[in-house]
């Protein structure tokens, strides 16, 4: 089913793709399957939002590098296989992801933004985007201490709980907290 994220951003049903031994967010290597999202805004070339469940059991989100790379403004073409995204299970079974946000920085670079608030969370990625990720299996966005009952250093960072039941929850909070920034400071939305 194609996922409307707002205004002219749709984020179309995955394709599976084998991937070979490569290295995951935590630096082992391992294979795994790709499910491969079709972003697309109106008039614009189509991205592409990676999903890889590696064998291993990580999880991992990020902007699939195409064999071809359509022409696009240099602050978004950096971000291609970079800033991914990990999905993390809590040990009473809850998915979760960091609620960060991207944005380009010196040389048009992929910098990490890490929102302190809802609101700022809403600022960087657009209120109305943001409440779309509940229609599509965002449960609750909130601090890792609130949500996750974290008390360590990082307890006050933004995270989102994710249904498990809708397995593209990952990929649209991508979308919208990683992505739709990158959309916006470039003029495409």
């Amino acid at each position: 089913m194609t996922r409307p994220l707002g205004d002219r951003l749709t984020l179309a049903p995955a394709r599976r793709t084998p991937i070979e031994p490569a290295e995951t967010c935590s630096g082992r290597i391992s294979s795994g399957t790709a499910a491969d999202r079709t972003l697309s805004v109106d008039g614009r070339p189509e991205l592409t939002v990676r999903d890889i469940r590696w064998r291993n059991g990580e999880r991992d989100i990020r902007m699939h590098l195409p064999d071809v790379l359509p022409e696009m403004p240099r602050a978004l073409a950096k971000l291609h296989d970079r800033r991914r995204a990990g999905v993390h299970r809590t040990d009473d079974g809850r998915t979760w992801m960091t609620a960060w946000s991207v944005l380009p920085g010196d040389g048009d670079w992929p910098k990490w933004r890490r929102p302190t608030g809802i609101g700022e969370l809403g600022t960087l990625c657009g209120a109305d985007r943001l409440r779309v990720v509940h229609d599509h299996g965002v449960v609750a966005i909130g601090s890792k201490e609130a949500l996750l009952e974290d008390t360590g250093r990082t307890r006050r960072q933004l995270c989102a709980l994710l249904d498990e039941d809708v397995e593209a929850a990952p990929a649209v909070l991508y979308a919208v907290t990683r992505l739709v920034p990158v959309l916006r400071h470039i003029g495409w939305l």
